[in-house]
């Protein structure tokens, strides 16, 4: 009775035993490795979330930015600053800040287009181009006027234009014979004057027209 009792109770043990085995192989081989790959994939999927809530934000920026630069940008697009330089529109600009200077004429030369180097025109598949545009013997009596059409060329002269340089001198005596000549229009400028202007627009990458230096 007690050999039988004992391999009874030995039975019952690796049964047990055997029990146990599974359920701790169970929870090793399956469930633990459940739990950490589903705490895996909770990281990820917090990362994501994150990182979508990061680009909301940031698309909300840049939605505020647009709405806040729209102006400016419409008004730079308005004044030409995303043209091309187009010669003939350009000689139409310069006649109409003639008149609106006051001034009975000038003669002008533009260069050639050039490209001026800039990372943030890259970046945006843009490129800023330039050209000189070199105004000469302006019909001006007084050194005033001059400085007149200057401040109009820089108001009004579409598109974006800086005053590189300029010279302005005496070109002759105002004495009675000179003040003869001024009455007759044989004289239509008492200086000596020139303006140099730089004139910037941005245009596509993909743009690659060149315009010859011309002027009259």
């Amino acid at each position: 009775m007690m050999k039988l009792i004992g391999i009874k109770r030995t039975l019952i043990l690796a049964i047990l035993l055997a029990a146990n085995l599974a359920v701790a192989g169970v929870l090793f081989l399956g469930i633990l490795p459940m739990k950490s790959r589903a705490s895996m994939q909770l990281t990820t999927v917090q990362g994501e979330i994150s990182a979508l809530q990061g680009k909301i934000s940031n698309v909300k920026q840049e939605l505020e930015d647009f709405r806040r630069n729209l102006p400016k940008f419409e008004m730079l697009r308005s004044g030409g600053f995303f043209s091309p330089q187009d010669r003939f529109q350009m000689e139409r600009d310069l006649a109409a800040v003639q008149e609106k200077s006051g001034i009975e004429g000038f003669s002008y030369n533009v260069s050639e287009v050039k490209t001026v180097e800039n990372e943030d025109a890259k970046r945006s598949s843009s490129r800023i181009i330039k050209s000189v545009i070199t105004i000469e013997n302006p019909y001006v009596l007084v050194d005033g006027d001059f400085y007149h059409f200057v401040n109009v060329m820089m108001s009004s002269f579409p598109s974006h234009v800086r005053l590189q340089s300029f010279e302005l001198a005496r070109k002759y005596d105002l004495d009675n014979e000179t003040l003869k000549k001024i009455r007759t229009q044989e004289i239509k400028t008492l200086l000596n004057a020139k303006a140099i202007f730089e004139w910037m627009t941005i245009v596509p990458e993909e743009d690659k027209t060149k315009s010859s230096g011309w002027g009259r």
